[in-house]
């Protein structure tokens, strides 16, 4: 059992079910010792504007003794990997994952240009889903960038679950990560309390490939408060 998810929605994101509170008292029941909630970026529709982003300051750290990471699901806007959430706000944030929605108007090439250019934005630490082949077909350029800069590739439970050629696509990008040493985070998607903690099908596909457990960073959760650590030493946040 994992004992961190790193991607959990509220009824902030718009379009997910449950509050911060449902998703604690889950957590707890499920066993898990933390989760990051992961709201998105004022991009998508029906997300609150910037200025809500600040209030996750006055957040207790642990609530009902489940440590709650304060993130975030920005959005990459081009091909430039520029996020929807200014600099200005990301020292608010502990964790930093950003991942393409509702770009439509984007090509294939601009998509995978926007994954990989993200991983140079300081404060990111993580593209999400880049397995969805609605927006992106070639995974090494991605993995390669989370590679360059240190940082990390998800394994999303959801696109084994419910995405369109998730079961193909997923074990590809696994083994990619295999093969370049690449530290992977393993996440719900949670969009209800009811899935905070479920990474039945990841954790199945990593068992089955092999996959070093060293290289799962949210494993322990000593280990990813390590990471969150000399995260903001780096980026000089303490």
């Amino acid at each position: 059992m994992l004992e961190v998810d790193t991607h959990v929605h509220t009824v902030v994101s718009g379009h997910a079910h449950s509050t911060i509170y449902e998703n604690v008292t889950f957590a707890k029941r499920v066993g898990l010792k933390g989760f990051a909630s992961t709201d998105h970026g004022p991009h998508v529709h029906n997300t609150p504007k910037d200025f809500t982003l600040k209030i996750m300051k006055s957040w207790p750290d642990t609530m009902e003794g489940i440590r709650v990471y304060k993130s975030i699901e920005a959005n990459i806007m081009d091909a430039c990997g520029r996020l929807d959430v200014g600099n200005q706000h990301m020292p608010t944030f502990e964790f930093v994952l950003a991942g393409i929605h509702e770009l439509d108007d984007m090509t294939a090439d601009e998509r995978l240009s926007g994954c990989v250019a993200a991983y140079e934005n300081p404060y990111l630490d993580c593209v999400t889903h880049p397995d969805k082949q609605k927006y992106i077909v070639e995974f090494e350029p991605v993995v390669l960038a989370a590679k360059k800069h240190n940082k990390l590739v998800e394994l999303n439970n959801k696109s084994l679950h419910i995405r369109a050629g998730g079961r193909e696509s997923v074990p590809k990008l696994v083994a990619l990560c295999k093969k370049h040493n690449v530290r992977m985070i393993v996440s719900s998607d949670a969009h209800i309390c009811y899935n905070v903690g479920n990474f039945a099908l990841a954790e199945q596909l990593l068992k089955e490939m092999e996959f070093p457990e060293e290289l799962v960073l949210n494993k322990h959760q000593k280990v990813f408060d390590t990471y969150v650590s000399e995260r903001a030493k780096r980026l000089d946040l303490v």
